[in-house]
């Protein structure tokens, strides 16, 4: 649609990688160094790439997201009941929108559901702390992390580890992903955040992050060439929490001096 284009250069200042350039008053891309993150199409007021239209305004007010992550709490409570396919369809779509280093894009999303989340994720991982007590290993980790409670009550069959979660998604990244790390992370929060407002309850499982190098039969579907980043559990809550609590530590500095710390409490907190 090289007839609506007005030469106002706009592609040429939002690309990140400066493979545009202009020609007589015509935009030239370099498709040698171009990544693909379509800022270019974006940001043409003209529409010279055929994009969808853009929302006039943020279909999220400041004031409504600040109530959903002053309400967002880890659930560990979850109805019993699978989800459906199309539901986790709907809720993993976000994930095409996540921001990548150098537009590296790669996220893959391994999906565990229902009755496999106990039979493959965690009784084989019950039966291995089972094994381990058998040596003392089980025993010296309990004492050591003050966690031996924990242990001996997942051993015992009661799912502390993934809370009996209708779904598990492992969220991967490749290797060669130059901020593979960062990559993943975001990806997890913004399908915590979409699962929030889709009114599922979430949370973060640093336990299963933590031992998945040892648990071989949960590599299945895992991408070759990935690393786990975060493991999420998803499901409809239980019920909902009664308060809201008050905010965490933070800090904020600008040119050497704090502007900004917490906790504050949630709002309507006394």
């Amino acid at each position: 649609m090289r007839e609506r284009c007005t030469g106002c250069s706009a592609c040429v200042k939002v690309c990140p990688e400066g493979a545009v350039s202009m020609h007589g008053g015509i935009p030239r891309f370099d498709g040698r160094i171009c990544i693909g993150c379509g800022h270019c199409g974006a940001w043409c007021p003209e529409n010279c790439h055929g994009l969808e239209p853009a929302p006039p305004d943020l279909r999220c007010s400041p004031g409504s997201f600040m109530e959903l992550a002053a309400s967002r709490r880890s659930v560990r409570l979850f109805l019993q009941e699978e989800l459906p396919d199309s539901l986790v369809a709907e809720l993993l779509s976000v994930v095409q929108f996540c921001p990548t280093g150098v537009n590296a894009q790669g996220i893959t999303v391994v999906e565990w559901k229902g009755e496999a989340v106990r039979r493959k994720l965690f009784e084989p991982l019950a039966a291995l702390l089972r094994h381990l007590r058998f040596t003392g290993l089980t025993w010296l980790a309990g004492i050591l992390t003050g966690q031996w409670t924990f242990m001996t009550r997942v051993m015992g069959g009661e799912d502390l580890v993934f809370r009996d979660a209708p779904l598990v998604l492992f969220f991967f990244v490749p290797w060669k992903n130059p901020t593979g790390a960062a990559d993943g992370d975001i990806a997890a929060a913004t399908v915590m955040l979409h699962a929030c407002a889709m009114g599922l309850g979430t949370f973060w499982n640093g336990v299963a992050r933590a031992v998945y190098p040892v648990m071989r039969g949960w590599h299945a579907g895992a991408p070759k060439g990935g690393r786990l980043r975060a493991v999420l559990c998803v499901g409809r809550p239980l019920r909902k929490p009664s308060w809201l609590v008050p905010g965490r530590d933070w800090t904020a500095v600008e040119a050497g001096s704090i502007r900004g710390s917490g906790p504050v409490r949630a709002a309507g907190a006394p």
